[in-house]
């Protein structure tokens, strides 16, 4: 994702332990050294791994919030996906019950957070035709797993940051998410994976938000080459930007869908998305020709 946006981009893979996802405080101490990392091995980080708010005790919320603060002071931009579970986190260690709630590290004000969208395209020249929330309803064969939509809410760890100050939509505490790109299961962007052999390429969409935020921390990367420095905290200018006379040049504005989120016999509701920023789909999608140069001379 991030080289189909910034082909130039030098990419670092950190790998993680497989007994990192064996529990929600070993979950935590990965992310939050992965984050250290991050101080020093480049100037964007995109993560989409997410874990529900409730998961996590105080101090491992102060240990995660340190260590975004350290890339922060090295001016290092963190963009994460919002999760793919509309208004409830993503399900994680066992859990069958839906939970209300945002998703670190997506809900912490020092990230950018990416949400998701449903993109219709013109099939010959790849123009934007139009876009709605990404909700997609469960099916078989896995009912069980819910619906897939955008990740999106107020967060009960973090008050609202200054940045949201005056967004009509926003609440006392900090809103879920910033941004949103295509993340829809049947209009992702196309990647081929191949095998060992050439004859074993599989073409599949990339997708749920996951896919949005390397999307995102792509965008970011070439606004730091036009800059020809790392941009760091891009949240502020992100705001910015969406609530100067810019906003409808720069970003696809959502207004249309939710993000409720189904089980068959549960239904967590949503929010809707509407003009400006909403807790579904942030300030909506990027125009980056317009976009990427505002970021770089900001």
């Amino acid at each position: 994702m991030v080289h189909a946006v910034a082909p130039g981009a030098a990419i670092t893979i950190i790998l993680v332990n497989q007994s990192a996802v064996t529990s929600p405080a070993a979950f935590v101490a990965a992310m939050t050294a992965f984050l250290r990392l991050g101080a020093t091995h480049g100037g964007v980080l995109s993560i989409s791994a997410t874990i529900g708010e409730h998961y996590l005790t105080r101090a491992e919320v102060t240990g995660l919030d340190a260590a975004l603060r350290l890339d922060r002071d090295h001016r290092v931009t963190v963009v994460a996906a919002s999760g793919d579970k509309g208004a409830a986190s993503d399900l994680h260690f066992g859990s069958t019950t839906p939970v209300k709630e945002v998703s670190l590290p997506a809900s912490d004000p020092l990230v950018l957070a990416a949400g998701g969208t449903s993109l219709t395209a013109d099939r010959a020249t790849g123009a934007n035709l139009g876009e709605t929330t990404w909700n997609t309803l469960p099916a078989p064969p896995t009912p069980g797993d819910g619906s897939s939509a955008s990740g999106g809410g107020f967060s009960h760890r973090f008050a609202r940051p200054g940045f949201q100050d005056g967004v009509p939509a926003a609440e006392a505490t900090r809103g879920v998410p910033d941004v949103a790109g295509d993340a829809a299961f049947n209009t992702g962007m196309a990647i081929v994976s191949v095998g060992g052999q050439a004859s074993q390429a599989m073409v599949r969409p990339a997708t749920g938000t996951s896919a949005a935020a390397p999307f995102w921390a792509g965008l970011i990367a070439l606004a730091d080459q036009l800059a020809h420095r790392h941009l760091g905290f891009i949240d502020p200018a992100i705001y910015r930007i969406a609530r100067s006379p810019h906003y409808h040049a720069a970003f696809h504005d959502i207004t249309t869908g939710n993000n409720a989120f189904a089980l068959p016999r549960t239904t967590i509701t949503g929010y809707p998305a509407s003009a400006g920023w909403d807790p579904v789909t942030g300030w909506g999608t990027p125009d980056a020709v317009v976009l990427v140069p505002l970021l770089a001379s900001r």
